[in-house]
């Protein structure tokens, strides 16, 4: 059986390298697990090997399972068109896919999309071919350097738990204090019965009744007998009105003619001025002036 010395080398990662020899009459399914052995990678089942030419364009698609569904949203145009390229390759299953039907060239390419956490390309390069050697298990790596970064994930802290349980515990503790009465079956609940309305105000009268100090009272009673307005209505009497007593109010000054009268009398009515009271409001329209003192308009015209 002939040997298969392939070089895989990681797009993205510099110090990438593994030499994985491969037999002739295994799959690449063994191949497939052969990289998994000697490098970190998850295992994914939409792993795909790509035959391609010297120009690392893809010709066939050796698929571990078959193809999914056509996906009906993209995210661009350009998704788009390499997912309709991809679907018009030619398609066999790794089980079912020997590498001496697939080899070809003695510089045979190949290309691994692995898109498990994260999509990683491989660039797989025939080196040469070789005789088996006996007593050497098949696939097995020859030369390994370098590792695939592990790509970082965030895990959210956990919280700690607020103690509530002691809360509740103390809730019913004291839930379980209180005692509340049961009612039987055969005790009946009483039923409030509705108060008519001579019965309400009967009930409030008592208690006004009770709110109202009987010295108050009393003494209320001796002050209105006591004023002279209220003993003649109790007497059956008519009470005189009482007449507001006015403090003479300043008459109105008369137009004169002769200048030296009015100013004989300004002295006694500045002097005056102050001891004079006004009288209600009725007489002092009544006499034809304002309440302020000042002369009615009719005296000049």
């Amino acid at each position: 059986m002939h040997v298969y010395r392939f070089r895989l080398l990681c797009d993205g990662v510099d110090d990438f390298v593994r030499e994985i020899e491969v037999g002739s009459q295994q799959t690449f399914l063994n191949f497939l697990y052969a990289l998994y052995d000697c490098t970190t990678l998850e295992r994914s089942g939409e792993v795909s090997f790509y035959i391609s030419n010297i120009r690392w364009l893809k010709l066939k698609e050796i698929g571990l399972n078959e193809r999914p569904a056509q996906k009906r949203y993209f995210e661009d145009d350009e998704e788009l068109r390499a997912d309709e390229r991809r679907r018009k390759l030619p398609f066999i299953l790794m089980t079912d896919a020997f590498l001496s039907d697939y080899i070809e060239d003695p510089h045979q390419r190949l290309i691994l999309e692995h898109p498990g956490g994260e999509v990683r390309l491989f660039y797989i390069e025939l080196l040469k071919i070789s005789k088996s050697a006996d007593g050497v298990i098949y696939p097995r790596c020859v030369v390994r350097k370098g590792e695939l970064p592990v790509k970082v994930q965030y895990i959210a802290p956990v919280m700690p738990m607020k103690p509530i349980e002691k809360k509740v515990t103390n809730l019913l503790e004291e839930l379980a204090r209180v005692q509340v009465p049961l009612i039987s079956d055969d005790e009946e609940e009483p039923v409030e019965e509705d108060l008519d309305d001579e019965d309400d105000a009967s009930g409030l009268a008592d208690e006004a009744d009770e709110d109202i100090d009987e010295e108050i009272i009393g003494k209320d009673i001796e002050d209105m007998l006591e004023d002279d307005t209220f003993s003649k209505i109790l007497a059956g009497e008519t009470p005189e009105p009482k007449v507001r007593k006015s403090g003479g109010g300043r008459k109105p000054r008369t137009h004169r003619d002769d200048d030296d009268d009015m100013l004989g009398n300004i002295d006694d009515e500045e002097e005056s001025y102050g001891k004079e009271t006004y009288g209600n409001d009725d007489e002092d329209f009544g006499n034809g002036f304002e309440i302020s003192g000042g002369n009615n308009d009719d005296d000049y015209y």
